[in-house]
């Protein structure tokens, strides 16, 4: 993987909360410094948003009928 791949990783994991808190510590020491790093987390949080406002609504919606098992003797 490569650096810029790793960090967009590591970016990525901040913004999905699925980091230890060393690790949180760190990256927003990285984000104080690195303008770039925070504009692009303000970006990953802003596209995280309109994705949940999309299809937030489909992720609840029943199952239709069709895709659910159906419990036959076969």
């Amino acid at each position: 993987m490569s650096d810029e791949a790793m960090r967009a990783a590591q970016l990525h994991a901040y913004v999905d909360r699925a980091l230890d808190d060393e690790r949180v510590q760190a990256i927003e020491a990285w984000l104080e410094a690195d303008a770039e790093a925070a504009a692009r987390v303000r970006a990953y949080r802003s596209q995280g948003t309109l994705l949940h406002a999309a299809f937030d609504a489909v992720l609840e919606a029943p199952l239709p009928a069709r895709l659910t098992p159906r419990n036959d003797d076969r």
